[in-house]
């Protein structure tokens, strides 16, 4: 019997045996190892999926905040001109702009030139009189119903005309 233990071949078979045995021992060691490696794998996809979804989320949200902020500018954007347009379409819109061109350019002649104050000051009061002399009277009714313009109502217009053109209109209407 320890002739067959230890003849060639079946020292051979021991050997055979033996080198399978640390193969499969090695292979489920190193299962062990890859599974180990591919837990830690899917953690760490699970981790980096879940970061990525949050980070998405968060994009989302600020890029959702930021097409609902470029909507309500582009509505207060209109409706600003729209205000604008209707602003300049009132009456009496270009008159105010007007009055400030004339405003702007007294302020500089004022800068510019010392004794225009005085010059103009006589000049305003006789504007003044005139105006308060047009708003009543003949002028003041034939300025109210045929309504001229600012240009044409700053010419002065000759009482012996304003009669005329009075006596005819109403001539006409009788």
């Amino acid at each position: 019997m320890l002739d067959l233990v230890i003849h060639p071949f079946a020292l051979g078979l021991y050997l055979g045996i033996a080198f399978c045995v640390y193969i499969f021992l090695s292979e489920i060691a190193r299962r062990r190892h890859l599974k180990v490696k591919i837990r830690e794998l899917e953690a760490s996809n699970e981790n980096l999926k879940s970061s990525l979804h949050t980070h998405m989320s968060i994009s989302e949200k600020g890029n959702r905040s930021r097409e609902e902020e470029v909507e309500d500018l582009k509505k207060q954007n209109e409706n600003l001109r729209i205000t604008i347009a209707t602003l300049q379409n009132k009456p009496g819109a270009a008159e105010l702009k007007m009055l400030y061109t004339f405003d702007r350019a007294i302020a500089m002649m004022n800068q510019r030139t010392p004794g225009f104050s005085a010059v103009w000051e006589g000049v305003l009061l006789e504007a003044q009189r005139e105006v308060e002399e047009s708003n009543s009277g003949i002028r003041g009714l034939l300025r109210k119903v045929f309504k001229p313009s600012v240009l044409l109502s700053s010419a002065p217009v000759p009482e012996e005309k304003e009669i005329r053109m009075v006596d005819e209109n109403r001539d006409k209407m009788e």
